[in-house]
């Protein structure tokens, strides 16, 4: 999800009663198609972000305090008219914000609660890593070699063991993500779909495995990739440029 659409979620939440909210949530949850955890750690980030705004003061407004004459700072506000585009009135300040924080928190500990008890009930369906379909032990790190040093896709610092577990099998709770080398996820997302395109690794093809992709790989910074996977799929070809696309396309023919 891109930061605009997190904000919309996050202040629409306040045109619902409070008994409602955190339904809502869960119901924009459904219509994202993102894994619930992934989902609700991009919604606590922003809001995280926008708490210390508001709680942060600004030097744009002020007054003269009357008791010691002395400029008087008031703290951040977000308005709301500005930010919706119109579409909703009032503003978000310190006095406010948990308004938001509040549902949305009862939300995670909901979230949080079931995933716990989800992954106690599937421990025989954990879920693993990529699994190379050609001759690991040759291709890979030779794959290894062209995706840090010739086309640079990855990070440099990238471990070969690291890059390995990705494309063996492993549980996907014990990988060390690798960094992709720019915040784009439709970049990731074309590299993954050549090399099932190609059968180098192995995939369902009636149900694309987005958890997977998210476990494996994170942004530059060390953050999650906060994307609607499936939505970029459906548009892969005309959000990435024809360079990259032919890039990955050259490095993929390798194998």
């Amino acid at each position: 999800m891109t930061d605009k659409e997190i904000w919309r979620i996050l202040f629409e939440s306040l045109l619902h009663k409070n008994t409602t909210r955190v339904s809502y949530f869960n119901n924009q949850l459904e219509k994202s198609n993102i894994a619930p955890i992934i989902f609700v750690k991009c919604l606590l980030d922003e809001l995280k972000k926008i708490d210390e705004y508001v709680n942060s003061s600004s030097f744009k407004a002020w007054e003269i305090d009357n008791k010691t004459k002395e400029k008087k700072y008031f703290k951040n506000i977000i308005l709301l008219n500005k930010v919706t585009e119109g579409k909703m009135m009032g503003q978000i300040d310190c006095n406010n914000i948990n308004e938001i924080a509040k549902p949305l928190l009862e939300f995670s500990e909901f979230i949080l609660k079931n995933d716990t008890q989800n992954s106690k009930q599937s421990k025989k369906l954990k879920k693993t890593s990529y699994v190379w379909l050609g001759n690991p032990k040759n291709d890979l790190p030779e794959l290894h070699k062209l995706m840090t040093n010739d086309y640079k896709l990855i990070a440099s610092e990238t471990t070969y063991e690291q890059f390995k577990a990705v494309f063996t099998g492993q549980p996907i709770e014990g990988i060390n993500q690798i960094r992709w080398h720019q915040d784009n996820a439709s970049e990731l997302l074309y590299f993954i779909n050549r090399l099932e395109e190609s059968n180098n690794i192995d995939y369902n093809p009636k149900r694309a495995d987005y958890i997977r992709l998210a476990a494996c790989f994170i942004k530059p910074n060390g953050e999650q990739f906060n994307a609607v996977w499936k939505s970029l799929k459906t548009s892969i070809k005309t959000n990435l440029s024809l360079n990259k696309q032919k890039s990955i396309d050259e490095l993929v023919s390798n194998f």
